[in-house]
């Protein structure tokens, strides 16, 4: 490829082996970071002092050639990542995204559509509908009239869904004139609920003491009797339950709550019902699964995250509603600049602008449409098994060693545990060996997992098996790996 900078004309329409050699070079890189990425260091050992030299970059006034361009990438930026798309990469929930949905990735920022309007994107409108319809299928929800949109993230999500459950409680009065004179009005989740809800209520205006915490019971289950006494003794005080949530998988431990005793809780308090299954929904697929799940067909919204479990890369997440027209009615306005576009009637079309708070929408559609289609569910069904047969061997293999402490049974693919010192369980002494063993994998580079606090400040290691390169040998020697660890630091 000629050393030249790319520019700001119609060039590469006349020369478009231009385009081919510029994708070539990202290509390379590409297969050249996930070869490497089973051998190579899985974490980054950096501080931000070592990005002194990127972060003293200014713009520059000349542009510069696409072989330099990637120079510098590979010498100041891609050292300083983690390598998702290793085997035994095993931490946090970003797993190895699906190579068909990467390259997806690609081509939706070269076609550049605005998923706000029908008018303006017409295709990547009805991709949007289809896949949201196959995600309501897959949480029991018929469409129509279910319906659902492509976020950021779960927390956008679960955002979404408390404006609705707030819009519901509180009325048209409140989204009109405020929540000056409205009547207090509550959410109800367990302590292991995710952050996004403290976000959401705050945002909204409800108020964070007005998000109720639920405590939850020795497996990290909603304490289901407890969260109903908080609902009446609120209710004697004249306060609102404008939402139950449930947790399908939560982020510490992949625990699901029992969501059909949460649906009754809801209907009986008069409550927008929400389930969050971002981490656990891939395993709706999984007919044996289906009586954890059981509950989740009966909530107003679900939270759903192709971006974990379904190995679509970064953003996408989706809403799932039961009635669209709530949807619709929280989020609906009429810019004329928008709708004077394609003007000729109800015909069916969907303006996704209408039914969330983004104007400016990505082809997130796309990806994942092209990800579902070329793993095919039965696939899908032999990963997920597979990572929920992984966390059940490793717990076998941790009680089988002595020396480590698991803190519930996994219920997916998830299992928080810790090393044990030899002198029993202390606290403080616990926690610090758990600390040093996470540094040392850190380190050492062999594997990446994550590392958390569960209940009473116990810091817990913690294991997420959602990596669809993962092999079985991986877990056989990790657990070995965690056993020489501790038994090296008790050493000491």
């Amino acid at each position: 490829m000629a050393e030249a900078p790319l520019i700001l004309d119609d060039r590469f329409a006349e020369h478009p082996e231009e385009i081919r050699a510029a994708a070539a070079l990202f290509a390379d890189e590409l297969v050249r970071s996930w070869a490497a990425a089973a051998e190579a260091p899985i974490h980054p050992e950096t501080v931000p002092a070592d990005f002194a030299e990127l972060a003293a970059q200014e713009p520059p006034a000349q542009g510069i050639p696409l072989p330099r361009l990637l120079d510098d990438l590979r010498r100041l930026v891609l050292p300083g990542t983690t390598r998702v798309t290793s085997p035994r990469y095993l931490g946090m929930m970003n797993p190895a995204p699906a190579l068909a949905a990467v390259l997806a990735e690609s081509l939706a920022a070269a076609l550049n559509q605005n998923c706000s309007l029908w008018h303006q994107s017409p295709a990547a409108a009805e991709l949007e509908r289809l896949v949201v319809r196959w995600l309501c299928g897959f949480a029991g929800l018929p469409a129509p009239p279910a319906f659902g949109v492509l976020l950021s993230g779960g927390s956008m999500a679960n955002i979404t869904a408390l404006k609705l459950a707030r819009d519901r409680c509180l009325g048209p009065a409140a989204r009109a004139a405020g929540l000056a004179g409205a009547p207090p009005a509550a959410v109800y989740a367990s302590t292991e609920a995710h952050y996004s809800f403290d976000k959401g209520v705050d945002l909204l205006g409800l108020g964070a003491d007005n998000l109720r915490r639920a405590p939850v019971d020795a497996a990290f289950r909603v304490d289901v009797p407890a969260l109903r006494a908080m609902i009446r003794a609120d209710a004697a005080r004249g306060v609102r339950a404008a939402c139950v949530v449930g947790i399908a998988g939560t982020t510490n431990t992949g625990t699901l709550d029992d969501l059909a005793a949460l649906a009754d809780v809801a209907a009986e308090a008069g409550a927008w019902f929400h389930v969050d299954a971002a981490y656990g929904g891939a395993a709706l697929l999984l007919p044996e699964l289906a009586d954890r799940f059981r509950g989740l067909a009966r909530a107003d919204s679900v939270t759903l995250d192709p971006h974990k479990w379904f190995f679509v890369p970064f953003e996408c997440a989706a809403l799932l509603v039961r009635r669209r027209d709530d949807l619709r009615a929280a989020f609906a306005t009429r810019p004329p600049y928008y709708l004077e576009q394609g003007r000729g009637g109800d015909d069916g079309r969907v303006n996704f602008f209408e039914y969330g708070l983004q104007g400016s929408r990505s082809f997130r559609a796309l990806k994942l449409w092209l990800a579902l289609r070329s793993f095919g569910l039965d696939a899908y069904r032999r990963l997920v098994r597979r990572h929920c047969a992984f966390a059940r061997r490793f717990h076998e293999l941790l009680e089988a060693a002595g020396g480590f402490e698991p803190f519930h049974r996994p219920e997916l693919g998830l299992l928080c545990f810790r090393a044990v010192p030899a002198g029993g369980a202390d606290g403080d002494a616990a926690n610090a060996l758990n600390r040093r063993i996470h540094r040392r994998v850190e380190l050492e580079g062999r594997f990446w997992i994550s590392i958390t606090r569960l209940r009473d400040g116990d810091v817990a290691l913690r294991v997420n098996f959602m990596n669809y390169r993962t092999r079985p040998e991986d877990v056989e020697t990790l657990g070995r790996y965690l056993i020489d660890l501790r038994n090296e630091e008790m050493a000491r």
